[in-house]
């Protein structure tokens, strides 16, 4: 389990180094990393989760990538 969340991890922020930020300015309260969304969707796919667990995931992988 620990190598597929490292895996995920590396080959999103892969993706991301190489496609820059793709987020647009916008006006209002700033829109979610879609690079996040994607590591949680993978994630939820793996653990086969309910929506409402993913939604916690993208708040954790945010956390993370702040720090």
């Amino acid at each position: 389990m620990n190598d597929y969340l490292v895996l995920v991890r590396e080959i999103i922020d892969e993706i991301h180094g190489e496609l820059g930020s793709i987020d647009q300015e916008r006006v209002g309260k700033p829109p979610k990393s879609c690079f996040d969304r994607a590591k949680a969707i993978m994630v939820q796919q793996y653990f086969e989760a309910s929506n409402r667990v993913t939604e916690g995931l993208v708040k954790l992988f945010r956390e993370r990538s702040s720090v």
